[in-house]
């Protein structure tokens, strides 16, 4: 999943949206399971803008509990939104990069005597970085 710096970001900030709402009470463990999917889903289909997630908490909240618009304490949500979005692309970008990592590895961009290797070389270069 390429955000997946938003999926974490998703169920704390629906399940504060729920409390401070006051439907805490149909907070259960069916609610928490279809959160994490939705979170997982919308994390998937999030656009790689700067709070892009505000919609999908909006949509996810309405989809989980049932209701139109934004929920009451949303302008929280708002306020400390500009943060979290630096520690979610923080996190996008350690991601990306790890998978790039192990794909280069599994991928055998540079094979030695047949076998893959993770050392990184500069194409025609004498020596490796």
């Amino acid at each position: 999943i390429n955000m997946d710096g938003t999926a974490p970001y998703f169920p704390p900030a629906l399940v504060f949206l729920a409390v401070t709402a006051g439907a805490g009470d149909k907070l259960d463990f069916s609610t928490y399971l279809l959160i994490v999917i939705v979170s997982t889903i919308g994390s998937a289909g999030a656009a790689p803008v700067p709070n892009a997630g505000l919609v999908l908490i909006i949509t996810a909240y309405n989809t989980v509990f049932g209701g139109e618009g934004e929920p009451t304490n949303f302008f929280i949500i708002v306020a400390i939104d500009w943060l979290m979005d630096r520690f979610q692309t923080a996190l996008n970008i350690t991601g990306d990069s790890m998978v790039a990592r192990i794909v280069t590895h599994l991928a055998g961009a540079n094979i030695v005597d047949g076998k893959p290797t993770s050392q990184l070389s500069i194409v025609g270069g004498d020596e490796d970085i």
